[in-house]
């Protein structure tokens, strides 16, 4: 099996695995004026609304002003279409129908600032500074915002806009990691580190696949216990094993996902691995050199967990490590 082929079976198995925790919910699924895309795209796109109507999960499609913009697509009739008159409507229907998230179809992968800056997984509060300081280039992306602004305050949990030009789009956006469009959230996500449990370990195996390429699963079922992840919304986004080395936690195998950001997670990781040696009494913490990136290890919040370089035995030879006192 080639690597390409790998990764998109690990993207389909984490595509189920999301999508699962959606059966019974509902989506709505609205234009965002941002364009232009074709006919061809939208039935293409309306396909993957079909599949994952199909395993459960029940989507409305929004026709916002009459427009027809659902018209001529050849969609099911199961599938509803709901004329509303604008985004007014359209984010009281959301709220009326408990929609899980909005989906605003687009023909950009990320919307942009007008300083070229992509948006991805922002919160609703910096939205909301951003649309004040007129920071966005098009009338169509702030009227897109406007409406995930509207949509987040009144209750909805998530607003995404999903390229509509990219075949996959739509189930990569809302079930990988590593997405395809823009997100929008109403509060903050729920992040906190712990020890692995047995419903993780599929998650984590995406994770650790490249750093452990064969058995992977094996692994992590064996080392499940010495697991520690990083978890937004319940969903893994890092993790990092460690072992009890007579006084000291050896920390090895870090990982996160491609769409989190590494330097969150790697710090969150580690100041749950510093106390829990504090809890069991370990006079130190030690780090794989290799393991922390090397731009990494200048940054501010690294120095401030006073690491320090030095020299061990890990096997049968000297490495480079990271160590820190346990007071």
């Amino acid at each position: 099996m080639t690597a390409a082929m790998r990764r998109s079976t690990s993207g389909s198995r984490e595509i189920l695995r999301h999508a699962e925790n959606f059966r019974g919910s509902t989506m709505i699924v609205a234009s965002s004026d941002i364009g232009p895309f074709d006919r061809g795209d939208l039935e293409l796109f309306l396909q993957d609304v079909v599949l994952l109507s199909r395993l459960g999960i029940q989507f409305v499609l929004a026709d916002v002003g009459a427009s027809g913009f659902w018209d001529n697509l050849g969609k099911p009739d199961y599938l509803e279409v709901l004329n509303v008159s604008g985004t007014k409507e359209l984010v009281e229907s959301a709220v009326s129908c408990k929609a899980t998230k909005l989906c605003l179809v687009a023909g950009t992968d990320r919307i942009t600032t007008s300083k070229g800056h992509p948006l991805d997984d922002v919160p609703v509060a910096d939205l909301e500074r951003l649309l004040a300081d007129d920071s966005l280039t098009t009338p169509g992306s702030r009227h897109a915002l406007s409406c995930a602004v509207a949509a987040c305050r009144a209750g909805v949990p998530r607003v995404h806009v999903v390229n509509v030009h990219r075949d996959g789009a739509l189930l990569d956006e809302l079930f990988t990691d590593i997405g395809a469009g823009t997100m929008f959230y109403a509060g903050l996500p729920h992040k906190e580190v712990r020890t692995m449990v047995r419903d993780d370990r599929f998650s984590v195996c995406s994770l650790l696949r490249t750093a452990i390429p064969r058995r992977t699963l094996e692994f992590v079922t064996d080392h499940q216990s010495e697991l520690r992840v990083f978890t937004v919304d319940s969903d893994v986004h890092g993790a990092a094993r460690v072992m009890r080395r007579n006084e000291m936690l050896l920390v090895q195998t870090l990982a996160h996902s491609e769409r989190s950001n590494a330097a969150e997670v790697l710090e969150s990781l580690l100041r749950f691995i510093i106390d829990e040696a504090r809890l069991l009494g370990m006079s130190t913490v030690a780090i794989p050199a290799d393991e922390i990136p090397a731009l990494m290890r200048i940054l501010p919040w690294f120095t401030g967990l006073e690491f320090k370089k030095g020299r061990m035995t890990l096997g049968v030879s000297q490495n480079d490590i990271w160590l820190k006192q346990v007071a």
